[in-house]
């Protein structure tokens, strides 16, 4: 007799686990405001170089023009800026500022012939540009920025433009490394210390360095405790997965699973909401933490999992979580129960010990790992680009954000309705295959159709959405039961390094070309469905127990794709199943 067994006599989603469920949904909506908030803490406002005192106090003026009427109000700087940068002058307002000794030389050597409206669209009254570019200095006092945009972000108050733009782009990538380490670390508390542990410490944690984050005084403070913050975000997040896996019975734990995640695309949809009403980025920062401490009254709510207590050998607080599994469903204890509860107690539950050699030394667990190691990579760096591309698609930035987490609940929802009817692997590959179409047909639409751009994006996001439901699924079926939990860590930390690279791919090779990280996200996206297709489907399959288990997936499916054709269906799907040892169904 298995867990599974037990938790089928005493209800396997009853009222009580309904109410664990319900619990744990709001820590994956919370979770999304750290995940993707740094588009609204880190937005970044028109800007133009500040001019050092002795320019700004120059009166000399040249064709009418001073030094500080030549730059213009905001709107003449952007065009001015977006003017040159089309024909190829080389310079920019926004990072470059005109010397005051090269204003004097200008004055000095200019004829009034240089007067004459100047060419392509620059602003008139300017010097010729052929002889302003030479004269251009970087911003060395600093920068304005246009607190129409933003009253207060990190990039406004820690300069992060022009030269410090990558800084940006790095404090996102630190926030990943601390999911990175904190599905680790705290991965390693859950399983020694218990799951309702390392789910209070992770929420307790998260909440002090997220308020500590809103008081940093300079750009390395924010980033060391931006990712100390990731860290716990991480933990409290993949707890409550497990938790909840572990609470339900196998027949329901895959939709369980798909609802929890879009609970994260609610919190995506509620993101721009909050960051309308609060402009500066300390504020925004309390707003998207505070709420975790809600959750520290989960300390006398929230039970442990009797999984885990059973895998400690806990029997008497096993019985006891049992019980009030079964009250709460308004069951009791049955004969049975007892029965099955002492057989697994009795037997040696003793299971060998993971390790890295594990995944490599057989050739197909080594192949399911190598290829979901780049699933994982591969759905994070796409889906999280994506997600961050929102503030480069024009137009109003909260709303194409709030169209962007709309545009996953349809992916979530056709997940959900699919996974049991056409399987894993179809879903998985055709689920990315579209995306990275979608991808690259958007840098084939006209400047003045930019409503299809922005559709086509959002459908490669609800497209990349469904990959994303479907390969924690995935990787939980195709790893025997004492491998499972390391395995996926391996795999899906692979996940944190794409969240490491997506910033970078998106904010620098936009730099370099527009449609450039949407080529890089399509042809990766492309790519990944096709490498899917080297796994086997595991839809209607049983857990694997060990790692010939594992092996004979492909094997069995096989099988009873051959028993639905042939007359002795039986006597084939028979000889199938019994190479997988009968494997018993345990989701986790």
């Amino acid at each position: 007799m298995s867990f599974d067994a037990l938790l089928r006599d005493v209800g396997e989603f009853g009222p009580y686990q309904k109410r664990v469920f319900v619990m744990l949904c709001l820590p994956c909506t919370v979770f999304s405001f750290q995940y993707l908030g740094v588009l609204f803490l880190g937005q970044v406002p028109r800007h133009r170089c500040k001019d050092p005192p002795e320019t700004r106090q120059a009166a000399t003026p040249h064709c009418g023009v001073s030094p500080a009427a030549a730059r213009g109000n905001w709107s003449e700087t952007r065009a001015a800026a977006a003017a040159a940068a089309a024909h190829g002058f080389g310079w920019d307002l926004r990072c470059k500022r005109l010397n005051l000794t090269s204003w004097a030389a200008i004055l000095n050597s200019s004829s009034s012939s240089s007067c004459q409206p100047p060419a392509l669209g620059v602003r008139a009254g300017w010097p010729p540009n052929a002889s302003l570019s030479d004269h251009l200095v970087p911003c060395d006092h600093g920068w304005e920025f246009n607190r129409e945009d933003a009253e207060s972000t990190i990039v406004t108050e820690f300069g992060l433009v022009c030269e410090n733009a990558w800084l940006l782009d790095f404090a996102q990538a630190l926030l990943n490394l601390g999911f990175l380490l904190g599905a680790i670390i705290m991965g390693y508390i859950s399983d020694r210390f218990g799951r309702r542990w390392s789910f209070l410490i992770s929420i307790v944690l998260q909440t002090v360095s997220g308020v500590l984050v809103s008081l940093a005084p300079n750009y390395a403070t924010f980033v060391a405790l931006r990712t100390l913050q990731g860290i716990f975000n991480m933990g409290s997040w993949t707890t409550g997965f497990v938790i909840v896996t572990e609470f339900v019975g196998s027949s329901q734990r895959k939709v369980v699973h798909m609802v929890l995640q879009m609970f994260f695309s609610f919190g995506v949809i509620i993101t721009p909401g909050i960051a309308y009403y609060l402009r500066t980025w300390r504020y925004l920062q309390l707003a998207f933490t505070l709420p975790n401490a809600i959750f520290i009254t989960y300390y006398w709510l929230l039970p442990e999992s009797p999984r885990w207590l059973l895998s400690r050998n806990r029997k008497k607080e096993v019985v006891a979580a049992f019980e009030k599994i079964a009250r709460g469903n308004r069951r009791v204890l049955s004969s049975s129960f007892q029965k099955g509860f002492q057989a697994i107690t009795a037997a040696d539950m003793k299971s060998p010990s993971p390790s890295l050699m594990d995944l490599l030394r057989s050739p197909k667990i080594r192949k399911y790992t190598l290829v979901l190691m780049f699933y994982w990579f591969v759905v994070a760096v796409v889906y999280q680009g994506l997600a961050l591309s929102t503030g480069n698609l024009g137009g109003n930035l909260y709303v194409a954000f709030l169209l962007g987490g709309v545009a996953e609940i349809p992916g979530a929802l056709l997940a959900i309705a699919l996974v049991d009817r056409i399987g894993r692997l179809p879903l998985m590959s055709v689920g990315p295959i579209l995306s990275g179409l979608f991808c690259l047909a958007s840098t084939l639409v006209p400047v003045e159709m930019e409503w299809l751009y922005v559709a086509l994006v959002m459908l490669a996001r609800l497209c990349m959405t469904m990959a994303y439901q479907m390969v924690c699924l995935l990787s939980n079926e195709l790893y025997p039961t004492f491998l499972r939990n390391f395995a996926v860590s391996i795999c899906s930390s692979l996940s944190g390094i794409g969240g490491i690279a997506a910033p970078f791919l998106l904010y620098r090779l936009y730099n370099i070309w527009k449609h450039l990280p949407l080529i890089i996200f399509g042809i990766l996206a492309i790519a990944e469905g096709f490498l899917i297709l080297l796994l086997p489907e595991t839809k209607g399959l049983p857990l694997p127990e060990t790692i010939q288990d594992a092996e004979n997936i492909g094997k069995i499916q096989k099988a009873k794709r051959a028993s639905r054709s042939n007359p002795h269906r039986d006597v084939i799907y028979s000889l199938g199943k019994a190479a997988s040892n009968n494997m018993e169904l345990e989701c986790i």
